[in-house]
């Protein structure tokens, strides 16, 4: 019996130390938080389900993945944001568009940034002068985490038709997002683009060399 209570009180250790290691590593607020275990092991789950993030090298062409969700897609209204190239891997925090430009001269020269457009008008601004004032020719992702909408507006709208998207965000509320161009100079070549109401959205895109 006391080896039971051994083993038992062995185990309940072991499982409460697993659960704040995970909390810890996973969880999107600050590591001395006890706030919302629960978005800490959705982190995790979805990271074991995306395992496949960890990307051999391809000599054929490079790979991304990119997961977007708004909190429409998840009945308990979480959402992320998750890029991935080769080995690396980003799982975003905080609330918005997120870009990703990696600059075709140097593939992992990468430069990641969230404008909250949905909290601020002024944000959607600052997205429109980031994109406007971009002079290399690059690889930009877009993603969307919980919500980033709230304040487009029209110079965004036509500076991604400009850009070769299909859809217009006006009104798209908390909707997953997905968009990926290939920029040459002043010319843009759309590569993948999906928007979905009430879903994640999982990209796996290959591009040559």
């Amino acid at each position: 019996m006391g080896k039971i209570n051994f083993i038992k009180k062995n185990f309940i250790t072991l499982i409460s130390g697993l659960v704040f290691i995970i909390h810890f590593l996973f969880s999107p607020y600050p590591i001395n938080s006890t706030m919302k275990f629960r978005e800490s092991f959705l982190y995790f789950f979805v990271s074991l389900k995306v395992k496949k993030y960890n990307v051999k090298k391809d000599n054929s062409g490079k790979i991304y993945r990119i997961i977007s969700s708004g909190s429409n897609s998840i009945r308990l209204k979480y959402s992320l944001f998750i890029f991935a190239f080769e080995k690396y891997k980003f799982i975003g925090g905080e609330r918005g568009m997120y870009v990703v430009k990696i600059p075709l001269r140097d593939y992992k020269d990468m430069d990641i940034k969230c404008f909250d457009v949905s909290g601020k008008k002024e944000n959607a601004d600052s997205l429109f002068n980031y994109l406007t004032n971009i002079k290399e020719d690059a690889l930009l992702f877009f993603g969307i985490r919980d919500e980033a909408t709230s304040n487009w507006n029209e110079r965004l709208d036509n500076l991604f038709k400009k850009m070769g998207s299909r859809f217009s965000l006006t009104g798209k509320y908390r909707y997953s997002y997905i968009f990926v161009v290939k920029k040459k100079g002043s010319e843009f070549f759309p590569v993948f683009e999906e928007l979905s109401p009430d879903r994640i959205i999982f990209a796996k895109i290959k591009l040559n060399n």
